[in-house]
């Protein structure tokens, strides 16, 4: 009997220079199926059960970018009673979510372990709050970024549309 499950990978992309600093865009890529023995590094879902999306910020930073498409592909999935594996390049994020960084900071009135205010804290509640309201099960894989795997560089192309959209106010 098959066993399905949700692979998601997001990714998050912004400009921290230049005339366009600020600028920011997050794409994601869900995948649902039967993944046992995939290959990772290549197209393994067929197109009929996937998911993308894609957003853009001014104002932002690669880190609230990366939040975002976990955040923005979270909210699409329906179905609550299933394991979730996020691929992602952000150690930020991962680590935080696997060892619940979250718990201390909201022990200390949300200041980090330096005494100073948790930075994106808007973006940290709304994701702890997506997972433990619908009670997700979720594990994360970090991945290498720009390693020609298929579905990492297809999220990077999402978020570098995004962040088209927000440099140049187009959708290219």
């Amino acid at each position: 009997m098959p066993n399905k499950v949700i692979h998601l990978w997001t990714d998050g992309s912004s400009i921290n220079s230049g005339e366009n600093v600020g600028c920011g865009g997050h794409g994601y890529v869900l995948l649902y199926g039967d993944f046992a023995d995939v290959d990772l590094n290549t197209k393994y879902c067929d197109d009929s059960h996937t998911l993308t999306g894609w957003g853009s910020a001014t104002d932002t930073t690669n880190q609230r970018e990366e939040m975002k498409a976990l955040i923005s592909a979270l909210k699409r999935i329906k179905n609550h009673d299933i394991l979730i594996t996020v691929f992602l390049d952000s150690a930020y994020v991962k680590n935080c979510m696997e060892q619940r960084w979250y718990d201390k900071w909201r022990l200390n009135g949300w200041k980090n372990s330096k005494k100073e205010p948790v930075a994106n804290k808007d973006l940290w509640e709304e994701l702890i709050d997506i997972v433990e309201s619908n009670m997700l099960f979720i594990k994360y894989v970090k991945v290498k970024s720009h390693t020609n795997v298929y579905y990492n560089e297809l999220a990077d192309q999402f978020a570098k549309k995004g962040l088209d959209e927000a440099r140049y106010g187009v959708d290219e």
